[in-house]
């Protein structure tokens, strides 16, 4: 089955999350979903296909010795060699060689591909709209894309991927745990907004970790705004603000009996964000935490039942 063309979604609101004199920045972006047709659930991704600047189209050209203008062939479909450039090549990897037949030479291109940002709202609280929550990345084509070319007022080609493997539960009772350090907060933010606008009277907790909270508290007036009202249960880990670096893993480490007791309790475990170094650390805490009041033989299988109740999901890049 052909995939649906992508919406092209007018950018609302874009301001950066992170302080202005971070080396890491993170922003903001609201983008509109009127008369798109398009909906989602809180834990669904939105998917980008991004374009290449005009400059790196450019500097191309140069090394290609090319105008832009001529036609190529890839794979039986005609292309005008800027388009090609612009929208279906990936500029970041360049063949090692850029000489010969212009057609052959394209071909060898790696593809632009789209890439995938977890929802950062629920459409009971904001409506016809979508936001995502953006980390700059010096070698992300999608993330130069948003955050330099992108401009309040341009458009956005978008779809949405739906993710059924990360959920809030059908139980509003059903308490919450959620570890999402840095960019991971995201749909936290949409399960949070969805569970109040419809009155969940479920616990939710979340641990969230950065580097500093002064430059990298992302969402802070929301988070504190809802600790305060008794809604929310808050635990920060920010690295650089003391000599010793602490982590989520640390502040789950110091709660775990908590944790523990949420567990006993039904409490659905989340886990979002970087893949390669946060998720395994955090996830050898919570072994240990669970460790505390299970035999070792026992801790393994007791995730594995998390798992197939839907009760401990992961969202890990």
């Amino acid at each position: 089955m052909n995939e649906s063309p992508p919406f092209y979604a007018t950018i609302k609101e874009q301001r950066r999350l992170s302080s202005p004199h971070s080396s890491k920045r993170t922003h903001h972006f609201e983008l509109c979903l009127k008369n798109s047709g398009l909906t989602y659930r809180t834990g669904d991704c939105v998917k980008i296909h991004p374009t290449n600047s005009v400059e790196a189209v450019e500097h191309c050209l140069k090394r290609l010795g090319a105008s832009g203008e001529e036609h190529i062939e890839i794979k039986g479909t005609s292309w005008k060699l800027f388009d090609f450039l612009h929208t279906q090549a990936n500029l970041k990897r360049p063949p090692r060689s850029l000489e010969g037949n212009l057609s052959d030479t394209c071909a060898k291109f790696g593809k632009l591909m789209p890439r995938f940002y977890s929802i950062a709202s629920a459409m009971e609280e904001v409506g016809q709209e979508v936001h995502l929550t953006v980390r700059y990345l010096d070698e992300g084509v999608c993330s130069q894309y948003l955050c330099e070319q992108a401009q309040i007022g341009s458009t956005v080609p978008i779809s949405i991927y739906p993710c059924d493997h990360f959920k809030l539960p059908e139980d509003p009772h059903q308490p919450i745990i959620m570890i999402g350090p840095g960019t991971g907060v995201a749909p936290f933010r949409g399960f949070l907004q969805e569970r109040i606008a419809k009155g969940a009277p479920g616990k939710n907790w979340l641990f969230f970790g950065e580097w500093t909270q002064e430059g990298h508290f992302f969402y802070q007036e929301f988070w504190q705004h809802l600790q305060k009202r008794g809604q929310l249960q808050l635990d920060l880990a920010f690295s650089r603000d003391q000599i010793h670096k602490i982590y989520v893993q640390d502040r789950i480490k110091e709660k775990g009996d908590l944790l523990w007791h949420w567990l006993q309790e039904g409490a659905v475990l989340y886990l979002c964000g970087d893949a390669k170094a946060m998720a395994p650390a955090v996830e050898k805490v919570l072994f240990e935490v669970c460790g505390r009041h299970l035999p070792p033989e026992e801790v393994i299988p007791y995730f594995k039942q998390l798992k197939e109740a839907n009760r401990y999901q992961k969202d890990v890049y």
